[in-house]
């Protein structure tokens, strides 16, 4: 009996996790453009959506620069 439920909540366990999988990869895959008006999730346009993210695009460059400093003064 014991056995028979380690198995169970094992393949539960590995059953949440490929589902969180699922998740993830189509959150990475898929853009937010195409995301939003699929599931309905947003309320304001597509296009609005997309400037807001301008900005945070805009200053990846900047907050990532000294990551790429400090990196490359360690080797």
């Amino acid at each position: 009996m014991t056995v028979g439920l380690l198995v169970l909540v094992g393949l539960t366990v590995l059953l949440m996790l490929l589902a969180a999988m699922v998740v993830l990869v189509t959150a990475l895959v898929l853009p937010l453009e195409v995301l939003l008006p699929v599931l309905s999730l947003a309320p304001v346009p597509v296009r609005r959506v997309s400037l807001l993210w301008l900005p945070v695009t805009r200053a990846l460059p900047r907050l990532l620069a000294p990551l790429a400093v400090r990196r490359a003064s360690l080797l």
